[in-house]
């Protein structure tokens, strides 16, 4: 197989792909390679879920506990991958406040975010709460990076907490 279009100034890459599926026609071919494709997201998957998420410095000793706590972490690795491959895909017409609450939302204008249509942009703003940087206009955020923002959005919310609170207490 070879890479149809590979990125701006990089090479195209072949690989020779082995498996154990009968492959007989086109479609079969484009089955397998359409399975292959999808390795890729399982292990960034699984690399959130330990890197990210830590589970595997998770000392639970039920497996009860373990269970509860693996699902959990799954859902937020879960999260933050949608959430990275969405950004990647400027020509989605994604309406942010839809992936962002009202207060997230606030945090990020506060702290940079001008194009409130951008996805992209939201999720590098949201990266920079971690110390981000940029180095080249075509990098973006990997899973890590997307970890660490989301952590330190999490932690504004938790500053912010009492201030909305009393906001609304004292609207009544």
């Amino acid at each position: 197989m070879t890479e149809e279009h590979p990125p701006l100034r990089a090479n195209e890459i072949s690989w020779f792909l082995l498996t154990t599926l009968p492959i007989e026609t086109p479609q079969e071919c484009l089955h397998v390679i359409d399975i292959y494709t999808k390795r890729w997201l399982i292990e960034t998957f699984f690399k959130t879920l330990k890197t990210g998420c830590g589970v595997e410095k998770c000392r639970l000793e039920s497996a009860g506990k373990v269970e509860v706590y693996l699902s959990l972490m799954s859902v937020i690795a879960w999260w933050l991958l949608y959430l990275q491959q969405l950004s990647r895909k400027p020509d989605l017409a994604i309406d942010i406040k839809e992936i962002f609450d009202e207060t997230e939302f606030r945090v990020l204008k506060a702290h940079g975010l001008k194009n409130e249509t951008s996805l992209e942009e939201a999720v590098e703003v949201m990266c920079r709460l971690a110390k981000y940087k940029k180095f080249k206009k075509t990098d973006r955020p990997g899973i890590y990076s997307i970890w660490l923002g989301w952590l330190a959005l999490q932690h504004a919310l938790e500053v912010l907490e009492p201030f909305d609170l009393a906001r609304y207490v004292g609207s009544r």
